[in-house]
């Protein structure tokens, strides 16, 4: 369960693993809050990258007003996790959404280096679900 409950989301085979080369491409403040949250449970540094090479991509699209001032849209794939937000609130929603979607195992008392991934698409309260939408 997705605290604050999505309004919808939808599940898909496969999963992700994030590594030592898993890289970060957000704005500098979703960056910021990437690392403070999924570095110390993960054990992994999360250093930027180019858009296309970073495994977690946070984009900001002013175009995407369907989503409101707050909502987002996650989708996590084999390819890795892809958020986009109207600002830069429903970006950090994105962010906590992920967090939460982390395995138990990602949050032991040895924190492993890769760990099997989810494959979830969770939409915002405040944004629709898009059509056709999955990972």
């Amino acid at each position: 369960m997705l605290i604050p409950q999505p309004t919808s989301y939808s599940t898909a085979p496969g999963h992700h693993e994030l590594t030592a080369a898993t890289a970060v491409h957000a704005p500098a403040e979703i960056a910021a809050l990437l690392r403070e949250l999924l570095s110390p449970v993960t054990g992994l540094p999360l250093p930027d990258a180019a858009a296309h090479a970073a495994e977690l991509l946070f984009t900001l699209d002013t175009t995407e007003t369907e989503l409101g001032e707050e909502g987002y849209r996650l989708t996590v794939g084999d390819d890795g996790v892809r958020a986009v937000a109207g600002t830069l609130a429903g970006l950090r929603w994105a962010v906590q959404a992920l967090r939460q979607l982390l395995p138990p195992a990602a949050c032991g008392s040895t924190p492993p280096r890769a760990w099997p991934g989810w494959c979830r698409t969770p939409r915002s309260p405040t944004g629709p679900a898009t059509p056709g939408a999955a990972c």
